[in-house]
């Protein structure tokens, strides 16, 4: 599972000086999952599926011949999808 990692700084003022939390870090898990999955319309082939909170939000138009396959062209969409959730934060 891919974390995403965000830092802030905070500024905070104690009396007359201020300092700062220079690495506040929160680690926000991705909510998007790939799953791989044997085709159920082609025997022998695979499919892959991306779903969040249990939901399918993208899946293959085509299976593949190999798990391998399937598991690499679903990590493209997986990225992709992974990269739109983050800049949308």
């Amino acid at each position: 599972m891919l974390m995403d990692v965000q830092v802030r700084v905070i500024p905070l003022t104690v009396g007359h000086t201020t300092s700062h939390i220079l690495a506040m870090i929160i680690f926000k898990p991705n909510p998007h999952t790939l799953r791989v999955t044997p085709s159920a319309k082609e025997p022998g082939r695979f499919d892959w599926s991306i779903t969040r909170d249990g939901v399918i939000v993208r899946q293959s138009v085509r299976s593949f011949g190999s798990e391998g396959a399937s598991e690499a062209n679903g990590d493209v969409a997986f990225r992709d999808i992974t990269a739109r959730w983050h800049n949308a934060r």
